[in-house]
């Protein structure tokens, strides 16, 4: 009996983080395996850095959607383990930009070129034919709730019900 998945959408949330950590331990599995001295949840601050090149915390916070305490304790983190450095540009030497150092780089350079190509065929091959289906329903989730807050909408229903 899986009473999260009988419950089905009242269960969403639930389900999509119990997903989520299942997938993060998996790829933390990978991460330890090669001995990179980082977390699963920090591979995306990375990836944004290695686009983007260097960023302030704000940037990186607005670039993944995640506010900027989490990214700032990530960041922070990443920089004690000597994968990330932080620069102060000439022209403001208040603000903060992150950048990779030579072993972030060097992470990511591996990271792109084997794990995660190996992570994402292997995440397609388990989603098959519904992978994009999958993908554009979040997408559609996220900017549904971005509009408007789910307890929002369940407030709204209530007012009009009444």
């Amino acid at each position: 009996m899986d009473i999260v998945k009988e419950l089905g959408h009242l269960c969403l949330a639930t389900r999509l983080k119990r997903i989520g950590d299942r997938l993060q331990s998996d790829v933390q599995r990978l991460i330890d395996a090669r001995e990179y001295p980082l977390m699963a949840n920090q591979y995306p601050i990375l990836a944004a850095i290695d686009r983007a090149g260097p960023m302030t915390i704000g940037d990186i916070a607005r670039s993944l959607g995640v506010s900027q305490p989490g990214v700032t304790r990530s960041v922070n983190a990443l920089g004690r383990n000597g994968i990330v450095r932080f620069e102060s540009p000439a022209e403001d030497r208040r603000r903060k930009v992150v950048a990779l150092s030579r072993l972030g780089q060097k992470i990511v350079d591996s990271s792109k070129s084997t794990l995660w190509p190996a992570i994402e065929a292997e995440l397609v091959a388990i989603c098959g034919d519904t992978g994009n289906s999958l993908l554009r329903h979040l997408d559609t989730l996220e900017t549904e709730l971005s509009k408007n807050p789910l307890s929002s909408r369940v407030d709204e229903r209530r007012q009009e019900e009444a």
